[in-house]
């Protein structure tokens, strides 16, 4: 029962406090605190500060087992002075940094609040935005650093702030990464902000195992394969590759035809790009809309259609997926290949999806010996393996296949 507390307010810290003080054993069976806050109540409004921002420091030193902390949509300027000048006693020994929501610090405030941690091992940034008023060049970042050695092997960050992995790379941390997560930057950014991606990659070479790269599509890195070749080229212990395509903001029509083939089309260059190595196990390409309303239009599964779509540079998109599959088996049979699909409607078949899939990659399907399977479910976890997948419960299909059929 209290492995895990969640706090909303500050009406739910002072009931934690008063357990606390009549039963202070209590404090030493926590193990994850987490911090989240409610939305503001307009989009234009912010929420009120109240005494969970201010004073949720001072309770980790009465749960000084904590490990994993989570916060959400707190403020950095409601902590206390006192409290701020001496942050890291707070958090010592939290291990694992789950941030979720934040789009008013600035980016030196992130910097500070990052290292007052010193045993951090795992950071996993969520739509955390900064103002487009603190956005210095990038040769001033700033020389924000822990006090002593922090080796991080766990970073997901679904926002590719230059300016952040700037800071990453001039040795804010030490890093390690066995896991990593990275949004592959838009068709609107600069080919540094592909290079600073591909340098996270390389930073661990020799160490990464599973590697996450969130919306790869074919008009944001085509032009930058040199950098994510050699990134690729580089790992040598990699066991899995998770391809992942989900809804974004930047992108209202994202679940278009036009878009969905530009994504598959873009997971294809990787896997070409990719250099295989014994160690690699599984790889999973995963789909994620906003809604099943932005659903596949019919050229995104009928492969004569895709192959005389009207935008050229997407020609053939399943026929060329269905080589780079094929190449990929050859030289590494032993390995697993999963399709997930977060599809949040009841009005599909799953048979009719599979039948879809299946036809798209007929030289996989009929020629090549591999293990295959086609993931569907309703609700997307992220907690469940690195890079997150498809819940399994009720609402999760799935159908394994070993080929050739």
């Amino acid at each position: 029962m209290f492995w895990h507390i969640t706090l909303t307010n500050g009406s739910d810290l002072v009931k934690i406090e008063g357990l606390l003080s009549s039963s202070p054993d209590l404090g030493s069976y926590v193990r994850r605190l987490s911090i989240l806050t409610s939305e503001p109540s307009t989009l234009l409004s912010l929420r009120l500060v109240d005494r969970l921002d201010y004073e949720w420091a001072q309770l980790l030193l009465k749960l000084d087992r904590v490990e994993d902390l989570t916060i959400r949509r707190l403020y950095p300027d409601s902590l206390s002075e006192d409290v701020k000048r001496d942050l890291s006693k707070y958090l010592s020994n939290i291990k694992r940094l789950y941030v979720e929501d934040l789009s008013w610090w600035k980016h030196h405030e992130m910097f500070w609040f990052l290292c007052a941690f010193s045993k951090l091992t795992a950071i996993n940034l969520v739509d955390v935005q900064f103002p487009l008023s603190d956005m210095p060049a990038l040769s001033d970042a700033p020389a924000i650093t822990p006090t002593s050695a922090v080796a991080i092997d766990t970073l997901a960050t679904m926002q590719s702030h230059d300016y952040f992995l700037q800071w990453l790379l001039n040795g804010a941390f030490h890093l390690q990464l066995r896991n990593l997560q990275v949004r592959l930057p838009s068709s609107l950014r600069t080919s540094r902000s592909h290079e600073l991606v591909s340098s996270i990659i390389s930073s661990s070479h020799s160490t990464l195992r599973a590697l996450v790269l969130v919306d790869p599509r074919l008009t944001a890195v085509a032009d930058h394969e040199s950098y994510y070749r050699d990134a690729l080229a580089g790992i040598i212990n990699l066991t899995s590759l998770h391809l992942k395509y989900i809804y974004s903001d930047e992108n209202f029509d994202s679940f278009c035809s036009h878009n969905i083939l530009n994504v598959i089309s873009g997971m294809t260059c990787f896997l070409r790009w990719l250099t295989p190595n014994p160690h690699l196990r599984r790889l999973q390409m995963s789909f994620k809309p906003i809604s099943w309303r932005h659903r596949f239009d019919r050229s995104v599964y009928d492969p004569e259609m895709a192959r005389t779509d009207v935008h050229h540079s997407f020609k053939g998109p399943w026929e060329g997926m269905d080589d780079a599959l094929v190449c990929l088996v050859r030289q590494l049979p032993h390995i697993v290949i999963v399709i997930n699909f977060c599809i949040d409607s009841e009005s599909f078949k799953f048979e009719d999806l599979v039948s879809a899939t299946l036809s798209c990659l007929p030289r996989l399907v009929l020629g090549e010996q591999c293990r295959f399977g086609i993931v569907c479910g309703n609700e997307w976890a992220e907690d469940v393996i690195f890079g997150g997948e498809v819940r399994r419960g009720s609402g999760r299909f799935e159908q394994w296949f070993d080929f050739p059929r």
